[in-house]
């Protein structure tokens, strides 16, 4: 006789979510995504029979693909663009990064170090008296 033990149960990993910081810089936006943006209602109109989200990016997808490089072209400059935008915010904002991390830094240095010298005054105070 066969004893039946139950199986054990997969455990999922957790997805590990990074934390937004305020004030970073929005993400680029990406051609597709720019062609989207202007061709959604005109597809609409064309396709009413599209009544979903997936249906119509299933659509989109389709003419995407089937788009050459000169059709693609106005899409790729905006999102080359909208790349340049990003990365010098990103540059600015990671610099300001550093600069309020180091300053944070000067200034608990500053404190420990004037907290330091203030317990020295008190042991020198205390054990001078005759």
């Amino acid at each position: 006789m066969k004893i039946l033990l139950p199986k054990k149960e997969k455990r999922r990993k957790k997805k590990v979510v990074k934390k937004k910081i305020e004030g970073a810089p929005k993400q680029a936006t990406n051609a597709y995504m720019y062609f989207q943006s202007a061709q959604r209602e005109q597809i609409k109109k064309e396709n009413p029979t599209l009544k979903t989200l997936p249906q119509m990016a299933k659509k989109m997808g389709e003419i995407w693909k089937g788009m050459n490089e000169e059709e693609k072209k106005p899409y790729l400059e905006l999102a080359g663009k909208d790349k340049i935008r990003y990365e010098n915010e990103k540059k600015i904002f990671t610099e300001k990064l550093e600069r309020e991390k180091k300053e944070k830094e000067a200034k608990e240095a500053k404190e420990a170090k004037e907290k330091e010298e203030e317990d020295d005054d008190d042991d020198d105070d205390s054990g001078e008296e005759s």
